[in-house]
């Protein structure tokens, strides 16, 4: 889900309720979608090259460890460039 609206989907949450810009995207794909934090998209020079997904925790713990792994991504992207 983030890699596909370049969002992290502790933020899609709060967009996919009545009256906001995402609501009913759970409902999209026959119900088979979820919004729930640990997604964050990976990104390169503005294009999202995949998506890190975590789960197993609270939303909070989920939330941090998918952050961490990104900003792990974006360091390893600007050392190999």
């Amino acid at each position: 889900m983030s890699a596909n609206s370049d969002i992290a989907t502790e933020n899609l949450a709060g967009r996919s309720r009545p009256s906001q810009l995402f609501f009913g995207i759970d409902a999209s794909d026959h119900g088979q979608v979820m919004v729930l934090a640990g997604g964050t998209p990976l990104t390169r020079n503005g294009i999202v090259m995949g998506t890190n997904g975590v789960s197993g925790g609270s939303g909070a713990q989920d939330e941090a460890v998918a952050a961490s792994g990104a900003a792990t991504f974006v360091r390893r992207e600007r050392v190999a460039a």
